[in-house]
């Protein structure tokens, strides 16, 4: 299986409340991709939000060097972080009408739906699924998948990389 969640009833008004909080004080309400982490020590959150966002051969360091948390305004968020050993971690967001290119990532990944609707889907290999909000999910995107937001609604995820188990 390519797809198991791994908590369920998570703390989804916490998480939301936090992701609200860090829009408004940055400023980043119409990004699609906000990093979580930086390859640097001490960073300035203001210049590092962007730098782990993108294709993997973009970004300014090695995924697995994107373990320092940037912002203290998201303890929760944080701890989740910390608790699954995520690297690279991003809040992902996919506008409706949107689809992913069919890839293939370097390492498996980590899945925290905060937003949904019923047309959202994630085909990893040759099955589809629809991640509910409240789980965390383990996800083996090293083999080639995709998502897509059939709904109204934008689609909103944390997504972490994690260590091939």
């Amino acid at each position: 299986m390519d797809l198991k969640v791994i908590q369920e009833n998570i703390n989804l008004e916490g998480i939301s409340s936090e992701i609200n909080i860090l829009l408004d004080k940055y400023s980043l309400q119409d990004e699609n991709q906000i990093s979580l982490q930086s390859y640097k020590e001490n960073p300035d959150p203001r210049k590092e939000w962007h730098k782990g966002n993108g294709k993997v051969w973009d970004i300014p360091a090695k995924e697995e060097e994107f373990q320092h948390l940037l912002f203290d305004e998201i303890p929760l968020i944080n701890h989740y972080i910390r608790k699954f050993g995520l690297y690279r971690t991003r809040i992902m967001k996919l506008q409706p009408g949107r689809v992913m290119s069919i890839h293939r990532d370097y390492s498996q990944r980590v899945h925290i739906p905060v937003t949904t609707n019923d047309g959202c889907r994630m085909m990893i290999g040759k099955e589809c699924y629809h991640l509910e909000v409240g789980n965390v999910y383990w996800t083996n995107t090293t083999i080639e998948h995709t998502a897509f937001n059939g709904g109204t609604d934008p689609r909103i995820h944390i997504l972490g990389c994690v260590i091939k188990t």
